[in-house]
């Protein structure tokens, strides 16, 4: 065991001599199973020939004249016989020798391997290595790395150095391999420090030192008045071609500035309510966010600062579909950077209220909700796509001939809704989806916290709205404006709260017990609610007293907390700002990681 082999990483090799002097080895299967029958790697390799022997001590030849080796020896990566950290100690792995001849009998062998913490590449959690500088200036450096073999899968890497007294975290992607760190101080020495996360283990950090250049004046003075010359050149061409870009623009302008002021008179406010059967519940419910609204006496007599250039946002490709509009990922570019953002597009056959609605949703996301970690966000919105990139052509149902189309550009979050999420993770929960299941309700808690100390009602909150980024970060969205339209409100009836079934108006309150419900559909791993119950019952269950059992994976804590948002009297339920109290100091920061954190199993208050 443990032999160096080129070209693999963690080496053993396991030394077999067969022969079959008659017709010669054909293959040999190698087999490396747990205890409990999982086969945790298996190959087949040919017999090994030879072209000539020179030594009968080596080798032999077959009446046919096939050469075979005697030495049928099989070297294999660690990594094959990697089980769980906490196993490697107990764990037995079987190793299975199957010697098949050209006739087809086999001759079998076993052997058993214990203690598996002996082998190399047990312990092989390295941070990122051969650290080193691509680009350096006197404020900012761009690093690069190499990763270190290994037999475990990387999860995240995090960079930390001091910047004016203050640690400095970044995190970075599993498979990132360069970092830019910008806005540095000139001539002065940064200790920087990088750690690779492997699931629930961490290496050790790998540090890396380098000093800012200094900020006087560097380089060939004529290189620097060449260079000065060219850029006033190109300035003035920049100068020109905007010009004449403006001038293209500004009929353009005046149509989005009409239809901004049709806006400000074509609304008007009406309340509706339905109560959906269960046949249609799931299909409604998810195509709810067609919400309408126009906060009194706002006005837009200059070009809103969220407004964005239809130029600079190209569609990719289609996400989900709503009522009425279309959700896209897109790119958004600025003058240094492209973002990757999602993008809520009328249909092609939109009417004008359908513009309105969007329009007032647009509205009421700048002007009402504002910026928080734990609420999607809005980056802007295009008032004027005639202008977006041909590209988009060869997306399916858009067409920019109709400049009147508004669409809304929000944060784009890659894991998608937190139903889907769960629902994978069914048959495979372990210490590590505990752990994000326990922060998702937080990250909610605190959402929702935001949104009630903005009196902003969710009315439709459930996993279905909650959207993940890429680190698994929750985001609460599918709110908008107080609906006001003709027609009836479509209530996600086993969301809602029994005063809510009974018509009374929606509160935080009523928001706290579908959190409850939330947190059910959290720790249950995407069930849904009530499955043996119909929408047009719950009302009189609740009525009874009727209430939810434990979920599987939820611990009394948590179930105490679903039972008090589920208290049938509004004023007996806690605010979100309790909650998202109370689940945050059930946190602690991991070390060395502000932005991350664990349930603490024993809280101390």
């Amino acid at each position: 065991m443990n032999v160096p082999v080129p070209g693999i990483d963690f080496s053993s090799t396991f030394r077999l001599s067969a022969e079959d002097r008659e017709s010669g080895i054909a293959y040999v299967k190698w087999t490396f199973t747990r205890a409990n029958g999982t086969i945790i790697y298996e190959e087949k390799v040919p017999g090994k020939q030879a072209q000539s022997c020179k030594d009968f001590r080596e080798c032999y030849a077959t009446p046919t004249g096939q050469i075979f080796q005697f030495d049928q020896s099989f070297s294999v990566s660690n990594c094959h016989m990697m089980v769980e950290k906490e196993n490697l100690a107990t764990e037995e792995v079987t190793v299975t020798i199957e010697v098949t001849n050209a006739a087809g009998l086999v001759n079998r062998q076993i052997m058993k391997k214990k203690d598996l913490t002996a082998l190399n590449g047990t312990e092989a959690y390295f941070p990122p290595q051969n650290v080193r500088i691509l680009q350096l200036t006197d404020t900012s450096v761009t690093l690069t790395w190499d990763f270190p073999p290994g037999c475990f899968a990387r999860s995240e890497i995090w960079v930390t150095y001091v910047q004016d007294g203050q640690q400095v975290q970044r995190k970075v992607h599993k498979d990132a391999r360069q970092l830019d760190l910008t806005a540095l101080t000139p001539d002065q020495d940064y200790d920087v420090r990088l750690v690779t996360l492997y699931g629930q283990q961490r290496s050790d950090a790998g540090r890396f030192t380098l000093r800012t250049l200094d900020s006087s004046v560097s380089g060939s003075t004529v290189a620097g008045i060449i260079i000065g010359l060219l850029l006033l050149l190109l300035l003035l061409v920049v100068l020109v071609l905007f010009v004449l870009w403006r001038k293209g623009l500004a009929f353009q302008g005046d149509i989005a500035q009409r239809r901004i002021n049709r806006l400000r008179s074509s609304i008007h406010w009406k309340k509706k309510h339905d109560f959906v059967n269960d046949s249609h519940e799931v299909q409604r419910l998810s195509q709810n966010q067609d919400d309408l609204y126009l906060a009194p006496g706002q006005v837009w007599d200059t070009r809103p600062s969220w407004q964005i250039d239809a130029h600079r946002l190209t569609l990719l490709d289609q996400v989900t579909e709503g009522k009425f509009a279309t959700i896209y990922k897109a790119t958004l570019k600025s003058s240094d950077k492209t973002l990757t953002v999602a993008a809520k597009v009328l249909k092609s056959n939109f009417s004008e209220a359908d513009s309105n609605k969007m329009m007032n949703k647009i509205n009421f996301h700048a002007t009402e909700v504002g910026r928080h970690e734990n609420v999607l966000a809005m980056i802007g919105a295009v008032l004027d796509s005639t202008h977006l990139s041909d590209r988009l052509i060869r997306v399916k149902d858009v067409s920019w001939q109709d400049n009147s189309r508004p669409v809304m550009v929000l944060e784009f979050c890659e894991m998608g809704q937190l139903d889907a999420w769960l629902l994978k993770q069914n048959g495979k929960a372990d210490e590590e989806t505990m752990e994000k299941l326990y922060r998702f309700s937080r990250d909610i808690a605190c959402g929702m916290s935001y949104l009630a100390s903005k009196k902003i009602v969710h009315e439709r909150l459930a996993a279905r709205n909650v959207l993940l980024t890429f680190f698994l970060d929750a985001k609460v969205s599918g709110f908008g404006p107080q609906y006001a339209s003709d027609g009836q409100i479509r209530i996600p009836v086993k969301w809602a709260a029994p005063e809510v079934l009974e018509d009374k108006p929606a509160t935080e309150k009523s928001d706290v017990w579908s959190f409850g419900i939330t947190l059910w559909e959290i720790f249950s791993l995407g069930q849904q609610p009530y499955p043996d119950i119909r929408s047009t019952e719950m009302g009189t269950r609740l009525k009874s007293g009727y209430r939810m059992s434990k979920p599987e994976f939820a611990d009394d804590m948590f179930y105490k907390l679903m039972t008090k948002c589920w208290e049938e009297s509004p004023g007996k339920r806690q605010t979100f700002k309790f909650i998202s109290d109370q689940l945050s100091g059930m946190f602690k920061p991991r070390e060395r990681r502000s932005e991350d954190i664990y349930y603490a199993t024993n809280p101390s208050h």
